[in-house]
Order: structure tokens, then C-alpha cells, then sequence
């Protein structure tokens, strides 16, 4: 006959109620349980067990709510990672109100990770770009994107700087897709004063700053000169034309443009988006305007619509 193993006899009497000692000891230790704080885990699924199982364990009121905290941010750095992804562009408008005054105000940015509700983001300017633009704690800014065939839009605000070539930005929880409004294009020949230089973001804003006094000034001349007929092609958004290279993405013009419908022409910074060369005098360049008014753009939009051949002839 085979005998049964002293540990499991032990363990079986334990279970029975055999041993009270040991039985004892596990009723202790079960109490002690219940009375111990539990650990709160990030993984979202045992957040969700110890959220709606809470039978063995007593949970406050307090742990609750710290639970579907973490619970709520785990799910939102999932979303936020899934639309923001390393090396992505995106697009910032300056929403802050002492900015705006009237003015269309952008920035290219390029993702460099995604933690959480943060962007960790870098500026295609050049070294030390991120000194070239005021960020200040609390800026605004309405952050744009493609992401799965559709337009990914969000709010954030400057957060901090990191290093010399970085910032980060905190995000809103709100995320919207949107269907991008084609903006109307039109080719033809305008007057255009072109001027691209190695200077910083920074320095480029303010001379567009000193223009733009001038032209709105009374004392603004009727006629202006130096103005070259170029074939364009142009929207209230950007402008494509050839220039010389090299030329590279990021790089950034001082476009003044003759709309010839009796007021000063347009002038606007261009950020360089994508070149395509022609041949080794010429290259096309497609650029993408982040500083102009917007009285300005509603002038170009204007223009295009006069431009139309009348559906009614």
C-alpha cells in the first residue's frame, strides 16, 4: 500500500482544519493583508481588476481615484503615441492672443518622442534654433499634422526647454481629426522681391516686423521698385517659384509680393518645404508662409477668386 507524503498530510490537515496553528497563521496573515495599502500598478488591466474586483482586498476612496488617474493617463500617452510618432512634422500656430494681432503665425516642428501627455520636439532652423524664438512658459499653440489619411489637430503649451536643441510641449487631452480644406491655387506672373540669407528665425521676424510698419505706414510710396515678374504658383497658404540653389528644407525668405490691386504688396517669411532641381542654375521650391497678415492671405485669396473666368459668360 502506498503511503501518503508527510508535506501533503500536512498541507491536507491544514486545509481541513487539522492544524489550527497553521490554520491561525493564515487567517493573520489574510487579515494583515486586508488592512495593507495595495500597491497601485501602471498595467492597466490589473488597475481595472483592482478597480472593479475589489472583493478580498478594501479599497478607499482615495486609491480609487489615484487608480483611474494612472488609468487615465496610461490611455492617453497611448493615444497621444499613436498619432505622434518619432520624426514626425508638425505644424504650430501661435495662439497666444498678445501675438496674434491680426497675424498668422507658424512654426515647422519635428517629433522627437512622445511621453505621456508631452512632446519632446526640435525646430528645423539651424543650431540653437530654439533660442531663436521667444518660448515663454504658458505659450500656446494649436498643433497640426497628418496622421492615417486625415488631419490630427491638438492644443498644448510650452513647457520647458531641454538643452540646447529641444523643448517640450504639454498637451491637451482633446484630439481632433479633421478633413483638410484644399486651398485654392492659381498660376500666373507676379511681381516678386525674393531674399534668402542665413539669418535666425529670430532676426528674420524682425526685419518682417520693420516691413510691415513701412508698408502700413501713410507715408508708404505709391510705386514700389525692384520688383521681378516671376511664374508662380500661389495660394493664401505658400507659393512656389524657382530660384538659384542650393536651397534647403527649413530655410527661411522674405517674400515680398505685387498683387497690382492698388495696395502695398504682400510680404510674408517663407519657410522652405521641398525643392526639385531643374538643373544646376535653376531649382523649383515649394514654401510653405509662416509669418503674414491676415488681411494679407484674404488679399491673395481675392486675387485668385478675380482670376477665375466668369461661370455666368
Amino acid at each position: 500500500m502506498l503511503q501518503s507524503h508527510p508535506a501533503r498530510l500536512s498541507k491536507k490537515c491544514a486545509l481541513r482544519g487539522g492544524n489550527k496553528t497553521t490554520a491561525t497563521t493564515a487567517e493573520h496573515l489574510t487579515c494583515s493583508a486586508r488592512k495593507e495599502k495595495p500597491t497601485l500598478l501602471v498595467n492597466p488591466l490589473k488597475l481595472i481588476i483592482s478597480l472593479f474586483l475589489p472583493l478580498k482586498i478594501k479599497y478607499t476612496i482615495g486609491d480609487r481615484i489615484e487608480c483611474l488617474q494612472k488609468l487615465s493617463e496610461w490611455f492617453l500617452a497611448m493615444k497621444f503615441q499613436r498619432y505622434f510618432k518619432s520624426g514626425q512634422q508638425l505644424l504650430l500656430r501661435v495662439l497666444n492672443k498678445t501675438r496674434q494681432d491680426g497675424r498668422t503665425e507658424l512654426i515647422s516642428a519635428s517629433v522627437v518622442a512622445s511621453e505621456s501627455d508631452t512632446l519632446i520636439l526640435t525646430l528645423p532652423y539651424g543650431e540653437d534654433d530654439e533660442n531663436q524664438y521667444p518660448f515663454e512658459a504658458g505659450n500656446d499653440f494649436e498643433i497640426t499634422t497628418d496622421a492615417l489619411g486625415l488631419g490630427i489637430r491638438a492644443k498644448g503649451r510650452f513647457f520647458k526647454k531641454i538643452g540646447t536643441s529641444r523643448f517640450a510641449l504639454k498637451l491637451d487631452p482633446e484630439l481632433e481629426m479633421f478633413q483638410r480644406r484644399i486651398s485654392q491655387r492659381y498660376d500666373c506672373s507676379l511681381g516678386i522681391r525674393f531674399s534668402r540669407a542665413a539669418k535666425t528665425l529670430q532676426t528674420m521676424r524682425g526685419i518682417w516686423e520693420k516691413n510691415i510698419e513701412v508698408l502700413s505706414s501713410p507715408e508708404a510710396p505709391l510705386v514700389f521698385d525692384g520688383f521681378r515678374k516671376t511664374r508662380v504658383n500661389i495660394s493664401s497658404g505658400g507659393i512656389r517659384l524657382t530660384i538659384k540653389p542650393p536651397a534647403n528644407q527649413g530655410e527661411l525668405c522674405l517674400i515680398l509680393i505685387a498683387l497690382d490691386d492698388g495696395k502695398p504688396p504682400v510680404c510674408t517669411i517663407a519657410e522652405i518645404v521641398w525643392t526639385c532641381m531643374q538643373d544646376e542654375t535653376a531649382m523649383t521650391a515649394g514654401m510653405r508662409f509662416i509669418n503674414i497678415l491676415c488681411d494679407d492671405q484674404q488679399r491673395i485669396e481675392d486675387f485668385i477668386n478675380n482670376q477665375k473666368p466668369n461661370k455666368s459668360s
